[in-house]
């Protein structure tokens, strides 16, 4: 600030102050609600993953039964292949009495035995024919029981996969349930924080007011004093000779003036400083002691 005769005006390092007290709670606002939107985004992406876990879910179970059903099938299967055993070896003592009956009644004539030596070949055949069936059939049945093996090892992991399933699937809700939770306390924390920066940037507005109102009435004072001083001066110069200014006098006008200029320039902003960070006072409280000390000298 330059204190003049006429008038005051401040100067641009005092408006660079004001403006960087001014512009830090906004930054720290922009900062808050930066953070919170990456956490909303972070919280999303969760969601997603979530959601992508439970459609897996979904999947897994829809094979187990699928191997279920075909569990069934299998038995089935298998179970008619042990009939048609049943049949065969029937078939094949039956077929081996009437063997023995036709040889016997082939003795009586050789017409008859023949017939039977004939009759024999086509049952000779028979047994072959049960025979290549049975032997494909108890390859069938290995490979059920081959089958069946692999169905029972799946059915364990079936199981341990359902557990598996379940276990994700409460943690998953209980993931959920946390992360909703969460978000819906982010965004009351966000929506408080907006509240108190709001709150904050109108508290510095009216502080801010408050020093310029203190600070005009500081420059107010400091031109009244100036006045008077010069006014006091002029008399005094004035009754000792009208035509020369005493330049000795240290109370002179001019002479007020460099000490007051000098004064804010360097002890004014030293005593704030001071003030303010050290005995931490208050902006305002610390203007308001410094007029005093002005109103005093």
């Amino acid at each position: 600030m330059i204190v003049g005769g006429e008038g005051s005006e401040v100067t641009p390092s005092a408006k660079k102050n004001k403006i960087t007290d001014t512009g830090r709670r906004p930054r720290s606002s922009r900062d808050q609600t930066t953070e919170q939107s990456k956490q909303s985004l972070k919280l999303e992406k969760d969601l997603e993953l979530i959601a992508s876990a439970w459609r897996d879910m979904t999947e897994k179970e829809r094979k187990v039964k699928d191997f279920e059903e075909e569990k069934r099938e299998l038995q089935e299967e298998l179970r008619s292949k042990e009939l048609i055993l049943m049949k065969l070896k029937d078939k094949r003592d039956s077929l081996r009495l009437q063997r023995e009956v036709n040889a016997r009644m082939f003795n009586t004539t050789e017409r008859t035995e023949k017939a039977l030596v004939e009759k024999t070949k086509e049952y000779d055949d028979i047994p072959r024919c049960i025979h290549l069936k049975y032997t494909k059939f108890e390859k069938d049945k290995k490979d059920l029981e081959t089958k069946h093996d692999k169905l029972k090892q799946m059915n364990r992991k079936t199981l341990q996969a359902k557990q598996t399933l379940e276990e994700l699937k409460t943690a998953l809700e209980y993931e959920v349930s946390r992360l909703r939770y969460e978000m819906y306390r982010l965004k009351q924390k966000s929506k408080n924080l907006e509240i108190f920066y709001i709150q904050q940037i109108e508290d510095g507005s009216s502080t801010i007011q408050n020093q310029a109102l203190i600070i005009q009435q500081l420059n107010e004072e400091m031109k009244r004093l100036t006045n008077r001083l010069s006014t006091i001066s002029s008399d005094r110069l004035t009754h000792e000779n009208v035509t020369i200014a005493n330049l000795s006098d240290p109370d002179r006008p001019t002479k007020l003036s460099e000490v007051y200029l000098e004064l804010y320039d360097n002890e004014w902003t030293d005593a704030f400083e001071e003030l303010t960070s050290k005995d931490k006072l208050s902006e305002k409280r610390a203007i308001e002691f410094l007029l005093q000390i002005l109103l005093v000298l």
